[in-house]
C-alpha cells in the first residue's frame, strides 16, 4: 500500500537529489496538470492496464489556494505558473463546491481584497496574484446571472456568490423598474419563474426579463396519461409564458413525451413544434389539451412570407379550418380564401373532401382584397389588406400584433402619411377613404409611418 507520499520521502534520500535545492516534491497527473494529493492517493487503487505518468514539481512552485463558493469551501495545492482560469477546470473541485457552471459563467473575486478579477487578470499566472513567494490565496467562485430584456434585447450581468438568490432578489438586482419588468423567465422553456423560486432549484444561469405586455397565459388540460405534476384529471395547469416561446418549449417544461403526447389547441388542431405563442394571441388564456395521438393529416399554410403548419382531423371544415390560420396568421378572415393549386376551396367542405390519400397538403391563403395598407415602424414594414370603411385605429392595432419586439399599446404612437412635401399626422378614428383623399394620385397600396410620439421616453 504504497502512497506518493512514502514516493517523495524515498525520493529525499537519492545522492543526487540530496544536495538539489529542490527536495521537497509535490505530484502532477502529466496528462490533466492535476496536483494529487500526496497523502491520501494509494496507488494500488490507480493500477490497470493504462499507465499513469506522474510528474515531481518542487513544492516551493506551487502554492496553496482556497476556493469557496456559498457555504462550501475546498483548499487545493495548485501550481503558480497556471493561468489563474485554471482553477475553474477541475471538474471534481466545482463538483465538490457544488457549482454548476462552466468558466465562462464564473468570476473569482479575491478574498482579501474584494477585487473582481477581470478576464484579462484571470488569463495570467496565479504568481500574479501574490504579494509574496509564501503567501496562500484565497478566492471566492461567483456566478454570472445573464440577463437579457426580452423588448431591446440588451444584456444584465449580475455576479452572485450564492444560490440562495430568489428570482425575486435577483429581479431587484437587475436595477431595472420592478413596476415596468416585472416578471424573469427561463432563457430554456421561455417559462415565467415563480418569484419565490431560489436558483438553487434550478440549473441555469440565463434568464429573460419582460413586461407585463411580453408575457401570455397558457392554460393545459391535464389527463391520467399525463406527465404534469400536482393537478387532477380534468383540471388545467396555467403558467405564464413569454410571448416569443414556442409550442417545444411548453412541451420542454412540462416534460411532455414527443413521441406520444401532443398539445391540442381548440380540440381540432396540433400546431407544429416551431408555433409561436405570439400566433395565439390576443386570446388569453391560450388552452390546450393533451392527446395520446397525433391527428393524420399535416396542413402547411401559407400567405405572403407567412406560414403555419399543424396537423389536424379530417372531419374538420374548411371554413374552420380557415377561421384558425387567419387567427394564427393574423390576418382578417374577410380578405382571406384558400387556394390550391389556383382554385379556390369552397368553405362547406370537410377535408374529406379535398384529401384522397394524402398525409399531407399545402393551402394558400390568398387576398381577394383590392386595396392595401403598408405601414412602417423604424426599420420594419407590414402589409395587409383593407377597405374604405377600415378604421386607422384597428389597422395600427393589426400592425402592432405583427411588428416584433415594440410596444402594444397604441397610445404611444402617432401615424403620418406623405405625399411629395406634405407630411399629415392622423387621427385614430380617420377612415382610409379618408386617407386615400390625402393623396394627390390613384394608389392601391396606401404607405403610412408609425412613429413614437415625441413625448413618449
Amino acid at each position: 500500500m504504497t502512497t506518493l507520499e512514502q514516493i517523495n520521502q524515498w525520493l529525499k534520500t537519492i545522492p543526487e537529489l540530496i544536495q538539489s535545492t529542490a527536495n521537497d516534491f509535490v505530484f502532477i497527473e502529466s496528462e490533466q496538470k492535476i496536483i494529487v494529493n500526496d497523502q491520501q492517493l494509494n496507488l494500488s487503487t490507480i493500477i490497470s492496464d493504462t499507465s499513469i505518468t506522474y510528474d515531481g514539481i518542487d513544492r516551493s512552485e506551487t502554492v496553496q489556494v482556497t476556493i469557496m463558493f456559498d457555504t462550501y469551501s475546498q483548499t487545493i495545492c495548485a501550481l503558480k505558473s497556471i493561468p489563474v482560469s485554471g482553477l475553474l477546470l477541475d471538474k471534481n473541485l466545482l463538483e465538490n463546491l457544488h457549482v454548476n457552471a462552466n468558466l465562462d459563467q464564473c468570476v473569482l473575486i479575491l478574498e482579501d481584497s474584494n477585487e473582481q478579477l477581470t478576464r484579462e487578470q484571470m488569463t495570467k499566472t496565479i504568481s500574479k496574484c501574490l504579494d509574496n513567494e509564501d503567501q496562500s490565496l484565497r478566492v471566492r467562485i461567483s456566478l454570472l446571472i445573464q440577463i437579457t430584456k426580452e423588448d431591446t434585447n440588451e444584456q444584465i450581468t449580475i455576479p452572485v456568490s450564492s444560490k440562495n438568490v430568489t428570482i425575486e432578489e435577483l429581479l431587484h438586482l437587475t436595477n431595472v423598474s420592478t413596476d415596468v419588468y416585472k416578471y424573469l423567465a427561463s432563457n430554456t422553456t421561455k417559462c415565467v419563474l415563480s418569484k419565490t423560486i431560489s436558483l438553487s432549484t434550478l440549473d441555469e444561469t440565463k434568464f429573460i426579463l419582460a413586461k407585463e405586455n411580453e408575457i401570455c397565459l397558457v392554460s393545459i388540460k391535464s389527463s391520467n396519461e399525463t406527465q404534469l405534476i400536482e393537478i387532477e384529471d380534468g383540471a388545467y395547469q396555467d403558467e405564464l409564458y413569454i410571448n416569443c416561446a414556442r409550442i417545444s418549449d411548453i412541451y420542454q417544461h412540462i416534460k411532455l413525451n414527443i413521441n406520444y403526447q401532443f398539445l391540442v389547441y381548440e380540440n381540432d388542431f396540433i400546431p407544429s413544434f416551431d408555433t409561436s405563442l405570439a400566433s395565439f394571441l390576443p386570446e388569453s388564456p391560450i388552452k390546450f389539451s393533451i392527446a395520446e395521438n397525433n391527428f393524420p393529416l399535416s396542413i402547411k399554410i401559407t400567405t405572403n412570407e407567412l406560414s403555419v403548419n399543424l396537423n389536424c382531423i379530417l372531419s374538420v371544415t374548411t371554413q374552420r379550418l380557415h377561421q384558425c390560420a387567419c387567427q394564427l396568421l393574423h390576418v382578417k378572415p374577410k380578405y382571406y380564401q384558400f387556394m390550391q393549386s389556383d382554385c379556390v376551396i369552397d368553405c362547406d367542405l370537410s377535408l374529406e373532401d379535398i384529401v384522397e390519400s394524402e398525409t399531407e397538403i399545402e393551402l394558400q391563403l390568398v387576398s381577394n382584397a383590392i386595396l392595401n395598407v403598408s405601414i412602417q415602424y423604424q426599420n420594419q414594414t407590414v402589409t395587409f389588406p383593407c377597405d374604405k370603411d377600415s378604421e386607422l385605429a384597428d389597422i395600427v392595432n393589426d400592425a402592432l400584433v405583427q411588428l416584433q419586439n415594440v410596444d402594444k399599446d397604441i397610445d404611444l404612437y402617432e401615424v403620418i402619411v406623405r405625399d411629395e412635401e406634405t407630411e399629415t399626422v392622423l387621427q385614430f378614428d380617420t377612415k382610409m377613404e379618408d386617407i386615400l383623399s390625402l393623396f394627390s394620385s390613384n394608389i392601391s397600396t396606401v404607405p403610412i409611418e408609425l412613429r413614437l410620439k415625441q413625448n413618449t421616453n
